[in-house]
């Protein structure tokens, strides 16, 4: 591969140093790329240290720990158990966390703590190379992180609750995303496969190998590809299932758990997807649907500013939102069977950023400012998240705030050079002084 701005030349055959000539210009080329990731590392890892830093964590002998029926408790006795010792569904078949906790010999919670908190900084720079990938620059991808941070309801509700798998589902989701901008296959499938043992939600990325690389709306070599790509995450959900078969409703079973889970067998009837679309997209959420509903599900799980860029970026990108569709109705499914809102709904957040980024550029070219100038006001969206500990809301007033100083400092650095060029005009045609 040519480096760019590097001429192109032949070395003779036969040239003893033309080895050594190639591996230098692989290390050349390898360098800055791998010093630039892991400048984002580095970045993520302070980021998620300042969320723990600044949450309230549902450790173990808090009140927050405490309370029964929360999912945590079933993650806890799942690696105390035995994977295949526990039962209580759709819990049983997100091994992954669990036996990753389980096997490093530390105690259960530092164990939790220590995989949770890895896989977020993973996901940070995940998100980066996401943005890298997809052909923006490094002040976009720097940009869509301290977004990504900023999430109420992402990294601070996984930091705070850092029992659950969400953190490990969500990085094997971006980067299969990225396995399918790069159109590969095999890296993807394996990574999807891996990556429903942590999250079935994983899944949801397998329509974009289709979509993001097809031809044309018909490219059946690219569907029959997908297919196979996605096949073996399938073989891995439906093996779960039948090596670890669900008790919900078994009343004797679920009386075997701690006084946590067993005095709520309510918590956990027979698993079917039919009962909970009517009891929760019927009864639940349709039935006592109102407009307030709008903020639960759109609002507050991404912010006003990845929302309000990502909209402009459907408006200059059409082609791309109609590519990234399926995933995010995949996404937006799940309130149909789940009860979790914005938890659920931050799992869009890749295509928002992949639809933000355009939209940035739009707003930079409209202020006629770069891009690097917003970091700012994104450092100021991530310190909202710090200010309060035990709140996952997205601030909205105040995100709103902190758009309109960027906006305003922006609109006058647009005219900022027009002024200083008046004014100098202004001086050489004045008089000279006597």
């Amino acid at each position: 591969m040519q480096l760019r701005g590097e001429a192109m030349t032949a070395a003779p055959a036969g040239t003893a140093g033309a080895g050594t000539r190639m591996r230098r210009r692989i290390r050349s080329a390898l360098s800055p790329r791998l010093a630039e990731y892991l400048l984002a590392l580095l970045g993520s890892a302070i980021a998620v240290a300042l969320l723990v830093l600044r949450t309230d964590l549902k450790t173990v002998g808090t009140a927050a720990f405490a309370d029964p029926g929360w999912d945590r408790h079933l993650y806890i006795e799942m690696a105390r158990r035995g994977l295949f010792d526990f039962r209580l569904a759709p819990y049983c078949w997100r091994i992954l966390e669990p036996a990753l906790a389980a096997a490093l010999p530390f105690s259960l919670q530092v164990s939790f703590m220590t995989v949770t908190f890895a896989a977020l900084i993973g996901l940070g720079a995940a998100v980066y190379g996401l943005v890298r990938v997809a052909g923006f620059s490094r002040w976009h991808g720097a940009i869509a992180v301290l977004l990504l941070y900023s999430l109420g309801w992402g990294p601070k509700f996984v930091v705070s609750d850092f029992w659950v798998p969400d953190a490990l589902g969500t990085l094997f989701l971006v980067v299969a995303i990225i396995f399918a901008l790069r159109n590969r296959p095999i890296e993807m499938a394996v990574t999807m496969a891996i990556g429903v043992l942590a999250k079935e939600s994983v899944l949801f990325a397998a329509p974009l190998f289709y979509t993001l690389n097809a031809r044309s709306i018909g490219d059946w070599r690219q569907l029959r590809t997908t297919l196979l790509v996605v096949a073996p995450a399938i073989a891995v959900l439906v093996a779960l299932r039948l090596l670890i078969p669900e008790a919900n409703g078994d009343h004797a079973y679920t009386a075997t758990m701690p006084p946590v889970i067993s005095r709520f067998p309510e918590l956990f009837p027979p698993y079917d997807y039919i009962d909970r679309f009517r009891e929760i997209a019927r009864e639940s959420r349709w039935a006592h649907r109102s407009w307030a509903d709008f903020d639960a599900y759109v609002a507050d799980p991404f912010g006003v500013a990845l929302l309000a860029l990502a909209v402009i970026g459907v408006a200059r990108k059409p082609v791309l939102v109609l590519r990234l569709a399926p995933f995010v109705l995949l996404v937006y499914s799940q309130l149909l069977f789940a009860t979790d809102t914005q938890r659920l709904l931050v799992l869009a957040f890749p295509a928002l950023a992949l639809l933000a980024m355009p939209g940035l550029d739009a707003v930079g070219g409209w202020l006629c400012v770069r891009i690097s100038l917003f970091l700012p006001a994104a450092f100021a969206l991530f310190a909202l998240a710090l200010v309060s500990r035990d709140d996952y809301g997205s601030q909205l007033l105040f995100q709103t705030a902190v758009l309109l100083a960027w906006l305003a400092a922006g609109w006058g650095v647009r005219f900022l050079p027009t002024t200083l060029r008046k004014h100098v005009a202004a001086s050489s045609t004045a008089p000279e002084p006597t």
